[in-house]
């Protein structure tokens, strides 16, 4: 009987069976507790018959739903009875212990996840006492906002040091055993319910007592072991557009806290002495810092899809500025600069070692210039700004300047996100047309709410170890000429470089190079003068940038090596396994159904989408163009057929199994191109750039064979990018090129179909893209019979015979008339 069985269905018999028994085998604990009430189960009566419950699910058994549906009715009113009447620590303790291993199944808890549940769960977890703790942090061992900054120009200041003063500083967890049991059911609650995130916003809005609850998680938010708590919470929290996430960014409190909390996990990083620390004890200071990435992340996010409001200190723009306000934006415009307009030149790169307007000597005369009437100061220009990107979208009338902090302000936040409710990601298509960026990026006014946070979140990016495995930094310098295979990047860098991807390309323009995209991080020293090197180049990220993504494309599609089982695409393929040669596309390395298309394409998303916000800058675009497309490029074989990085890009930019990557490419390479179809098309070859192209809806004719440079030599084919070899130049003029056999042609026409079936079940083309479809509908295009061939072969064997007869008539009149005239 059990050899019959699959084994899926043999798990299933187990999972009954064991199920079955742990019902019949209820602990005695389980009826005792029942039995009782809620007063009595929440007083020292029920502390027993509590403490066995515990015990027993500690070991394994697992209730039935309906055991669990009656648990939680009666143990959330015990719990809040302890509570009010101070019943024995060890008691409230098994209580919250008890909801929260309950709570580990959606299935009869359900309770747990409407308004009575979460607000006893909020009650429980000491939220409004964490709110009346006093500050942390306000000895002399707190480091300022600035202090990351500061320390990396202190030479005189030992590491160590540093790494000491921030772990003393971190705050102790404050929290009681019982709370902690009854914040992580809560959080449980709200993993496993999406419904409760619904409905937990308007939890906490309807306290009283000036939402003590939210000001108590944001107070945990830098304690060492309920940060992980309360960053999981409000990550949770932040999920959906709230008027809550308004409150958060306004008030300041929570930004400030992940910028501290940030900084002082970076100076413990500096110091090799006190690093281990880092990772130890459960949760960890890394595990802390994950949960703030993604809870920046998020509350950046669903601040970018709320209507905007202007923060505070900006001033209100006057009825006339709007029409002003393109003028004033487009005057210092640093974004999508052809090469002749970005300051370099042709032949060499950008001078790294030239200060910006915006530098360290120039800051102080520039904030007195700002106080003057009239001065472009940032805050005077990112309005300006963000008028005229926005247009009607962010007219005066609807954002109101910001006194304090309130929640009138944010309510105004959450009621409509802008653009739609939906928390969906626009489609590549649509994407594509925005070329400033996604919809969901913040503006330069609300990116002034979350600036504390750039340069921490910056330099976790560029100097974290890149990979799981690192030991140490690895060096940028090398990065782009030796590249190591990354086959597990950091989750701490990778979460640091999807929260950067909120702030928008202009921030460029709203501080200068205080919070810049190019910035060296540490700051680079000139060796010629010493001074600190400014802009330029691609900075710190864009190495980091290059290094990952060259690192993961080595580590999943190397390009010194083959697939070693090709992929079928015919039922010819499988009968005769294609022979593949190196370097191979993405999508032949990527196996079929296992997860790992979306793995990778989950990790170079965002290295492209950060990639391409830098190409929209002049310096960093030149130097792009320089590393991976130089003057002397080796057109001696096709683009995608390089085992270099610009290869890779070329091979990625036609994957289909990738498609936020391959999105990301395509816009990454066509701001190099200064954003030219035909630039595009000579660069990287017609036949690269064509699918690109056309899904913006820019698609050129293909241009003709051209010669280099005008001058003699081989000629460059534009459909593939390299020269033309003399035998296949000698071909194309002779065009002596062997005419296609009956076989090849149906082999190629059976890929053809096989290849447009798959984009079209993968939703990559509509269904009247497919020429198949068209063809059907056109009536060119039908199903084969034997009678139908027959048919056709008769029609074609009588057309020969005429053909024959009227050459043999014709044959025979010339002869004719030959005699004559010789007669």
């Amino acid at each position: 009987m059990a050899a019959q069985l699959s084994p899926a269905q043999l798990q299933a018999l187990m999972a009954r069976l064991n199920h079955q028994g742990g019902t019949a085998s209820s602990p005695p604990s389980l009826d005792a507790a029942l039995k009782l009430s809620p007063d009595q189960l929440g007083s020292a009566q029920g502390s027993s018959a509590v403490a066995q419950l515990v015990q027993a699910l500690s070991q394994g058994f697992d209730p039935s739903p309906e055991q669990r549906r009656k648990l939680v009715s009666a143990i959330l009113p015990a719990a809040s009875f302890a509570l009010d009447h101070a019943a024995p620590p060890p008691h409230l303790l098994h209580l919250c212990t008890l909801l929260k291993l309950v709570g580990r199944s959606p299935a009869g808890t359900e309770e747990l996840a409407r308004t009575d549940g979460l607000a006893a769960l909020v009650r429980l977890g000491g939220l409004a006492r964490a709110a009346d703790l006093p500050p942390a942090g306000e000895g002399d061992s707190a480091p300022t906002p600035s202090s990351t900054r500061d320390d990396e120009q202190d030479d005189d200041d030992d590491p160590a040091a540093k790494a000491a003063r921030a772990l003393s500083s971190l705050e102790e967890d404050p929290l009681s055993p019982p709370e902690q049991e009854a914040l992580r059911c809560l959080a449980n609650t709200l993993t496993l319910h999406p419904s409760a995130r619904e409905v937990f916003p308007d939890v906490l809005l309807a306290e009283t007592d000036q939402h003590a609850a939210l000001r108590g998680l944001v107070r945990l938010l830098g304690c060492k072991g309920a940060g992980f708590l309360a960053g999981r919470l409000l990550f949770l929290l932040t999920s959906r557009p709230s008027e809550l996430v308004g409150e958060l960014a306004l008030e300041g409190e929570c930004v400030l806290v992940m910028q501290q909390f940030a900084e002082r996990y970076l100076a413990i990083y500096h110091s090799e002495s006190h690093r281990p620390s880092l990772t130890a004890g459960t949760p960890s200071l890394d595990d802390i810092l994950r949960e703030h990435l993604k809870l920046a992340y998020n509350l950046m996010l669903q601040y970018s899809r709320a209507p905007p409001v202007v923060p505070e200190g900006f001033d209100k723009p006057s009825p006339s500025a709007g029409a002003s306000a393109g003028a004033a934006a487009s005057g210092k415009k640093r974004f999508r600069r052809p090469r002749e307009k970005s300051g370099a030149s042709n032949s060499s790169s950008p001078d790294l070692g030239a200060a910006d307007d915006a530098s360290d000597a120039g800051s102080a005369a520039a904030a007195a210039a700002a106080s003057a009437p009239g001065a472009k100061s940032p805050r005077s220009l990112a309005q300006k700004v963000v008028d005229a990107v926005k247009g009607s979208t962010s007219t005066p009338g609807a954002s109101s300047p910001v006194g304090s902090p309130s929640l009138g302000a944010s309510k105004e936040l959450g009621t409509q996100p802008a653009g739609s409710s939906s928390a969906a990601p626009a489609e590549p298509s649509k994407a594509a047309a925005t070329e400033g960026g996604s919809s969901d990026s913040l503006s330069l006014t609300a990116a002034q709410l979350f600036l504390p946070l750039f340069r921490p979140y910056l330099i976790l990016a560029v100097s974290l170890p890149p990979a799981v495995t690192s030991s140490s930094p690895a060096s940028s310098s090398s990065s782009a000429t030796s590249p190591q295979p990354i086959k597990d990047p950091s989750p701490v860098v990778r979460a640091a470089l999807n929260t950067l991807l909120n702030f928008p390309v202009e921030l460029e323009e709203l501080s200068g190079w205080s919070t810049s995209w190019l910035q060296y991080v540490p700051s680079r020293i000139s060796p010629d003068d010493g001074t600190v090197l400014r802009g330029g180049g691609i900075g710190s990220l864009g190495e980091r940038l290059v290094e990952l993504l060259h690192g993961v494309c080595e580590a999943y599609f190397p390009a010194d090596r083959a697939p070693p089982s090709p992929k079928a695409y015919s039922a010819r393929d499988r009968d005769e396994p294609r022979t593949l040669v190196p370097p191979c596309g993405p999508d032949e390395w990527i196996p079929s159904g296992e997860g790992e298309a979306a793995k990778v394409d989950e990790i170079l998303g965002p290295v492209m989408l950060l990639l391409r916000k830098l190409s929209m800058l002049g310096e960093a675009q030149f130097v792009f163009r320089n590393v991976l497309f130089p003057p002397d490029l080796d057109r001696s074989t096709p683009i995608d057929r390089h085992p270099s990085l610009a290869g890779h890009l070329v091979r990625l930019l036609s994957s289909i199994l990738l498609p936020n990557t391959s999105f990301g490419v395509g816009e990454f390479l066509y701001n190099l191109c200064d954003r030219s179809p035909e630039q595009l098309s000579r660069t990287i070859g017609y036949g690269n750039a064509s699918g690109f192209l056309q899904s913006r809806g820019e698609l050129i004719p293909p241009p003709p064979h051209e010669d280099d440079g005008g001058q003699k030599g081989p000629r460059i084919n534009p459909i593939t990018g390299a020269f033309d070899s003399p035998s296949s130049a000698a071909a194309a003029d002779d065009d002596d090129e062997p005419p296609m056999s009956e076989e090849d042609k149906e082999r190629e026409a059976e890929r053809l179909y096989t290849l447009f079936e798959r984009l079209q079940r993968t939703g990559v083309i509509s269904t009247p893209a497919n020429p198949v479809e068209q063809a059907r509908a056109q009536g060119r295009f039908e199903e084969t019979s034997e009678e139908r061939e027959a048919e056709r072969e008769r029609v074609e064997r009588e057309e020969r015979e005429l053909e024959q007869e009227v050459e043999r008539d014709l044959r025979e009149w010339k002869e004719r008339r030959a005699r004559r005239v010789e007669s």
